[in-house]
């Protein structure tokens, strides 16, 4: 029989459906407030140490402050800005190794100014100094566009008006742009293989799915860029929370190649998704893609609020081959594989247990099976240290619960 219309389909619960409290979009104000409260204690380190002298750009406090909230806010949640925050923080601290490197990391910023300070129409006329990474290339992290080909150390961006000039240190002109053309390449939010005709050479562009960067080696492969641009389609089609989901939680999505790699994130590089060519049909790269969404929620649930006691005590896996994970491994593979199903479910095209293709039906219970494991897991975790589950963790059993009883229909 079908799912009647009364009953919540697999991804409308607590935890995955729109009107969720953990949804990532409702928790942005919370994780921008944390960013700037971050960002503050690096400023204030820098300019303890007068890290900036002799850099030769205005004040980083003061540009960041100029710049309207919108784009504040949009670098507080982009993954390369919130590294390179982390990195002053933990390289500043009293109980650190001194850093030499750290005046060049400071001035490194700028290259992610570069874009929003040009948007600024206080900034018409002026020149800012952007560093050369060992490649040659001048990249403006977050805009997707690289420059080539600039054989030194530093180069000068230098704005007159509506034109714009990359200098070499030396003095020659390495590339001019009409501003406007290359702030509309930055805002670009169709997915071209490659660069649009009207930024060529030694520009590029990086292409993006649903205002998503794609990077790494197989941006430059138009199938593995169709199959995320098809995954990405199929998701807002059989599921349009698990898209909105994906869009809120994800920056960039790093195209790697390697057949053997299905996906991974760091928690250390927020935003960011490495996406493996295991998967070779749209359906299994939209699993894999909220499949480390989910990871993504769980860092930055941790990031604002303790969700487990003890997060570090060993326990029973069946999401890993290891005998025994940190309890807030368990937590991450028990969230991160119920938003997989969720979305093998809802691709299927939401049909319930007993309508279910059986080979899918099939592959869904051995998948629910793991989730009910994983949640045994953790109440036995908590019972051990007497402590209910945080708001989040039980909306997660809440997700398992839901899915369990669409599939047993």
């Amino acid at each position: 029989m079908t799912a009647r219309p009364s009953t919540p389909l697999p991804g409308e619960g607590p935890l995955l459906g729109v009107e969720g409290s953990f949804r990532p979009e409702r928790l942005r104000s919370a994780l921008i407030r944390r960013e700037a409260a971050r960002l503050g204690v690096a400023l204030e380190a820098i300019a303890a140490r007068k890290l900036e002298t002799g850099g030769g750009n205005p004040p980083i406090a003061e540009t960041f402050a100029a710049l309207e909230p919108a784009e504040r806010e949009t670098l507080l949640m982009a993954p390369d800005f919130r590294r390179w925050v982390a990195r002053i923080v933990r390289a500043t601290h009293p109980q650190s190794a001194p850093d030499a490197a750290l005046p060049v990391q400071v001035q490194a910023l700028w290259n992610q100014l570069a874009i929003p300070w040009l948007r600024s129409a206080a900034n018409l006329r002026g020149e800012l100094s952007l560093l050369v990474f060992k490649d040659g290339t001048v990249p403006f992290p977050g805009s997707g566009i690289v420059l080539e080909g600039a054989a030194a150390r530093r180069v000068r961006l230098v704005a007159d008006g509506e034109q714009l000039r990359i200098e070499a240190e030396s003095g020659g002109t390495l590339a001019q742009e009409e501003r406007q053309t290359l702030l509309a390449a930055a805002g670009t939010t169709a997915a071209p293989p490659s660069a649009p005709p009207s930024l060529r050479p030694p520009w590029r562009i990086a292409p993006r799915v649903d205002l998503i960067e794609l990077s790494g080696p197989g941006a430059a492969m138009p199938e593995f860029v169709a199959q995320v641009s098809d995954a990405l389609a199929g998701l807002r089609r059989t599921w349009p929370g698990g898209a909105t989901f994906v869009r809120a939680l994800v920056r960039r999505i790093e195209l790697d190649p390697n057949p053997e790699l299905n996906s991974k994130t760091v928690s250390e590089l927020p935003g960011l998704v490495i996406l493996g060519r295991h998967a070779t049909a749209p359906e299994g790269a939209a699993e894999l893609l909220v499949h480390e969404a989910a990871h993504l929620l769980v860092y930055e649930m941790a990031r604002l609020q303790a969700v487990l006691p003890a997060p570090e005590a060993m326990r029973h896996s069946p999401f890993s081959r290891a005998d025994a994970r940190p309890a807030y491994m368990v937590l991450h593979g028990t969230a991160s594989f119920c938003a997989q199903a969720v979305t093998t479910a809802r691709w299927s095209g939401a049909r319930s247990g007993a309508d279910a293709q059986p080979a899918l039906s099939s592959r869904l219970r051995d998948e629910t099976a793991l989730l009910k494991s994983g949640e045994q897991e953790l109440q036995s975790h908590l019972a051990e240290h007497r402590e209910t589950p945080h708001a989040f963790v039980a909306a997660l059993f809440e997700e398992i619960s839901l899915l369990e009883r669409w599939l047993g229909e």
